[in-house]
């Protein structure tokens, strides 16, 4: 008979999306812990659509939607309903724009940039509300989960984000003890918060080290996105398991992503050096959180204008993902025509083949944040160089990172990419394409798929 380890996964993320650098890496991990002889599940929390509907439906895995803001068809059941719900509301501080089952781990970081002006004081967007790990507990959906626990029966249980854990106090002793219960981090969030907070910006969910550390403790296997920050969450939890967890942008390249990129030489390396004369194209392709806000702003302030400038005719800018909202709106009106013609704003992609085709250079000058930025792995999975702050750096395999990374302080941003010729970009394509073939073999997921397969059962009917 054969054998299966079965997974669920909650999450109020609806990841099939992939819109940030988060929904990219759940696909990543969902893609790879739904393939043979792994079989996933998803326990989804968050607001649906008919577009997610007919996403998800394209999925290898399933889900098991539960909205916490409808209340149970039992009048028994709707009266406990209801007494959680005002009493969860009352603790909570009474946040009315927070709908029961609504989840702001993207939206405070992706609201719309209306009225907004680039120059608005730190202090006023450091005001913004961020939330707690208790505004996440819905306590009505503890009954729930136990329900599809019990149908689904899984060997592992993996929580995307500590704010999830709350849902593992439903399970009573002796299921929770037979089930690997375990954590993806994303990021160290109480680091980044900080970085935030000191930068005048806000971040989606305040909490500190000994909340993250308590939230960590609920788990008997911790998922970190790079080395260093597993490292510190083994110096931290009591005895936790830790592994490095990285991601791999292969699992949702699209399915044309194997192309002959149009915008640089590939095949004469050396017709490619010659042709100096021809416009570089930068990319910028980012959700509109505060630390890329940040980031863009700087670039368009500080930058640009000098660019444009020093190397006149020499580069076009593409800008895409939820960012170009926020470009539009607050900036696009300040620009001279002559800056509206350096510019293509792209808007939001569902696929990222056409984005990377048309661009030479992805941009990443990020100050702020932890874990690993997926905007940079995706655009080197892609063949695709990238400049970048030794923060935005943290945590990139190594490999990749000297082949195709330029990684340089924002105080010398402007010089380098003054400095670059397609001779030199085409040279880092071939080196990233050298290196892709060599690490074609192995997956950021090797290590987690070893310690899951130990746990597979033999089939049975869920």
């Amino acid at each position: 008979m054969a054998k299966t380890c079965r997974i669920l996964m909650p999450t109020d993320i609806p990841f099939w999306r992939r819109r940030d650098g988060a929904q990219q890496r759940i696909a990543a991990l969902a893609d790879r812990l739904s393939a043979s002889p792994f079989a996933l599940q998803i326990f989804y929390l968050g607001p649906w659509t008919p577009d997610d509907e007919r996403l998800v439906a394209a999925q290898p895995w399933t889900v098991e939607r539960f909205q916490s803001n409808e209340p149970p068809q039992r009048w028994t059941a709707k009266l406990r309903w209801y007494w959680h719900a005002s009493w969860n509301q009352w603790d909570r501080g009474w946040k009315p724009w927070l709908a029961p089952g609504d989840s702001e781990s993207t939206s405070i970081e992706s609201q719309p940039a209306a009225n907004k002006d680039p120059s608005e004081d730190n202090s006023a967007k450091a005001n913004r509300t961020s939330l707690s790990l208790s505004d996440y507990r819905w306590p009505w959906v503890g009954e729930k989960f136990l329900e599809v626990v019990d149908a689904f029966q899984p060997q592992v249980i993996l929580c995307q984000y500590i704010t999830m854990s709350y849902l593992l106090e439903s399970l009573p002793r002796h299921r929770r003890q037979s089930i690997l219960c375990a954590v993806d981090t994303h990021d160290l969030l109480h680091r980044r918060g900080a970085q935030f907070q000191q930068a005048g910006l806000s971040h989606w969910l305040d909490v500190d080290l000994s909340q993250e550390v308590a939230a960590w403790n609920q788990f008997d296997l911790i998922l970190a996105i790079q080395s260093d920050e597993a490292r510190f969450i083994e110096q931290n939890v009591r005895k936790a398991e830790v592994l490095v967890v990285g991601h791999d942008a292969r699992r949702t390249m699209d399915s044309d992503s194997d192309v002959t990129f149009t915008s640089m030489n590939l095949e004469n390396p050396t017709e490619g050096a010659e042709d100096e004369s021809r416009v570089l194209v930068l990319g910028y392709l980012a959700s509109a959180n505060d630390s890329n806000r940040e980031a863009i702003d700087w670039f368009l302030s500080e930058c640009w204008p000098t660019i444009l400038k020093t190397k006149p005719g020499k580069f076009h800018l593409a800008i895409a993902g939820g960012i170009g909202r926020y470009v539009d709106e607050c900036w696009w009106p300040r620009f001279s025509p002559a800056v509206h013609a350096s510019i293509r704003m792209l808007g939001p992609i569902e696929s990222l083949s056409p984005f990377y085709q048309q661009v030479d250079l992805t941009l990443n000058p990020v100050r702020l944040g932890t874990g690993l930025k997926i905007k940079n792995i995706e655009s080197l999975a892609y063949g695709v160089p990238v400049i970048t702050t030794p923060e935005g750096a943290q945590g990139m395999p190594t490999e990749p990172l000297l082949a195709g990374c330029r990684v340089v302080d924002r105080r010398d941003f402007v010089a380098e990419l003054c400095q670059l010729t397609g001779g030199q970009l085409t040279a880092m394509r071939h080196q990233l394409q050298r290196v892709r073939k060599t690490s074609a073999s192995t997956s950021p997921y090797d290590a987690l798929v070893q310690r899951l397969l130990g746990l597979s059962k033999p089939d049975i009917d869920v």
